[in-house]
């Protein structure tokens, strides 16, 4: 597994929940529990595994959490609709990650450019307040 805890970028994060928070806040998987076949109801019994993966809108305070199963899935399944939604003939730049070792956290190019956006922005609001 990658040595990053957080990826910030287009608007989400996905990062890594320790095992002691997910106990201290008692999160659970928000998934349901996996059935293969597609002819079967998907099971209504929430997921019992630990959870340690989120994702988050970078916006809300709200998040998904997910058992290690789950967020594979998912991450394929989104890797799936990126191939077939991506145009690869539009993009003018190749994609970067810039990592911070020292936090274990990496932030695309568009995470950036938006966690500067939202900073200059927040700025500003406090600005106008104390006027």
């Amino acid at each position: 597994m990658s040595e990053i805890n957080r990826m910030i970028g287009l608007g989400f994060e996905i990062s890594t929940i320790p095992p002691e928070e997910a106990i201290e806040h008692d999160y659970r998987c928000a998934f349901h529990k996996i059935v293969l076949v597609w002819c079967e109801q998907i099971s209504a019994d929430y997921c019992d595994e630990p959870v340690c993966f989120a994702v988050a809108r970078m916006s809300d305070e709200d998040m998904v959490v997910m058992c290690h199963e789950h967020f594979q899935r998912f991450a394929a399944d989104m890797v799936e609709a990126c191939i077939r939604f991506a145009d690869e003939d539009t993009l003018t730049e190749e994609p970067e990650v810039f990592v911070n070792a020292e936090l274990k956290e990496a932030a695309t190019t568009h995470g950036v450019a938006n966690l500067a956006s939202s900073i200059i922005y927040q700025k500003q609001l406090k600005k106008g307040a104390n006027k």
